[in-house]
């Protein structure tokens, strides 16, 4: 237990002293406690995929996957809250889902229905694992996880909840958004995409989606949270 409590200590201190210089003392601890909290209330394993990266983009059609990168709980659950999501009534998918993270903490948030598509198998079947697993104990909760480019995915007309954490490129981002847009004039309704580290936020206002919060910390762009109406 004692090594267990050090070892924690030792972490949160060697991650704080990195996020503080970015990001300041109050939003770190913030940071780091949702990190903390959910990976041990979720059970999560996120290994580093970074090795796959090669294998991604080949696989994807404009050749610009990025390293496999685990989204913020944190940053995740304030969009949720500032684009004002009642979960219950929405569906919900992660573009870019890697080893599920994101995906496992929509579940927990009872989602009517989680889906998250990538390219890494490796991090598909982490996710299929712990999603699984979280669904079976949450009580059966509805999710999908599919082995799909997200420049040719088809976006249901039922998802109206979208996370990403730049995933790719700026060809497939683009395509990403005419997917969307797509799907929003097949079946209008209102689409929420919580971005965080939106290097391509300007794609999304060029497209017509409207920004509703925003997270610069110390010059560095955080998040950008978009709807389209």
């Amino acid at each position: 237990m004692f090594k267990k409590i050090k070892y924690f200590i030792f972490d949160f201190y060697k991650r704080f002293r990195i996020s503080s210089k970015q990001r300041g003392i109050y939003h770190s601890v913030n940071l780091l406690f949702f990190e903390f909290y959910y990976d041990r209330k979720l059970k999560l394993s996120t290994p580093n995929l970074q090795d796959n990266l090669s294998t991604t983009i080949k696989e994807s059609v404009f050749k610009d996957s990025y390293r496999n990168t685990n989204g913020s709980f944190y940053m995740f659950l304030l969009g949720l809250k500032k684009a004002k999501i009642n979960p219950s009534e929405s569906q919900f998918i992660d573009i870019g889902c890697g080893s599920g993270k994101i995906l496992a903490v929509a579940i927990n948030k009872r989602f009517r229905k989680v889906s998250g598509i990538d390219l890494d198998r490796e991090g598909l079947q982490n996710a299929i694992i712990a999603c699984t697993e979280l669904s079976n104990r949450l009580g059966k909760i509805e999710f999908e996880i599919l082995h799909a480019d997200a420049a040719i995915f088809v976006v249901a007309n039922s998802i109206n909840v979208i996370f990403m954490y730049n995933p790719f490129g700026e060809k497939t981002m683009q395509q990403v958004i005419n997917n969307i847009k797509k799907s929003f004039e097949l079946f209008p309704r209102r689409i929420c995409v919580i971005y965080e580290n939106p290097v391509f936020e300007k794609l999304f206002y060029d497209s017509g989606f409207k920004s509703i919060y925003r997270i610069v910390w110390d010059k560095n762009l955080e998040l950008n949270v978009f709807e389209l109406t």
